[in-house]
């Protein structure tokens, strides 16, 4: 299975719009995978997922989308010459949760 991310938290964007594409382009071709749409995530997800605590619904996203994913493919907008903020948070409170559950 082959996760792509849609690395930005606003709702109805280009990068989500590409990651679709994406995915329809491995569904042609018939490879398994599947789109993480981070504006999907809770809205108290940067206060409520860190410091060895975690929503179910934070780490039922883990589990579908990171841990049973063998590849992962980022499709994201550039911000100031880095990545939004939003996904630096998801992938640290993945790599958290993994490390504690």
């Amino acid at each position: 299975m082959i996760t792509i991310i849609s690395a930005t938290h606003r709702t109805d964007s280009l990068t989500y719009k590409v990651a679709q594409f994406y995915s329809r382009l491995l569904t042609q071709k018939n490879i398994d995978n599947q789109v993480l749409d981070l504006a999907e995530l809770p809205k108290d997800f940067l206060f409520s997922n860190f410091y060895g605590s975690a929503t179910d619904v934070f780490t039922s996203m883990v589990a579908k989308y990171m841990l049973s994913a063998e590849k992962l493919v980022v499709i994201s907008p550039e911000y100031h010459g880095s990545y939004p903020g939003v996904f630096k948070a998801f992938i640290h409170g993945s790599w958290a949760f993994t490390k504690h559950y």
